[in-house]
């Protein structure tokens, strides 16, 4: 499973952005509009929450074809979760976590 990060402030969220473009130079982020999707618990087989989600992009947006571009690519996603839902620990301010 891939790191997760719980940013309390915008800035570490900037930070973690300009790791993600220093370390993929040749790539742009580009927001697709979810249209869908489905959430899961952990169960005994799968220990971890899921959250799948549909995203749409435009057809005009790429110069080729959208599903090498897609696989190609990476994405992120960001979640804007109420604290309340977050393991305190976890929402100290000095957290890089």
């Amino acid at each position: 499973m891939k790191t997760n990060y719980v940013l309390t402030d915008l800035d570490k969220l900037i930070v973690v952005l300009q790791e993600i473009q220093a370390s993929h130079p040749d790539r742009v982020f580009v927001t697709g509009v979810t249209v869908g999707g489905s959430v899961s618990a952990p169960t005994k087989r799968k220990p971890n929450y899921s959250h799948k989600l549909e995203h749409v992009f435009s057809d005009e947006l790429f110069t080729a074809n959208g599903v090498s571009a897609l696989l190609d690519g990476g994405g992120i996603y960001i979640a804007h979760i109420p604290r309340k839902h977050i393991m305190p620990d976890l929402l100290m301010e000095n957290s890089s976590t």
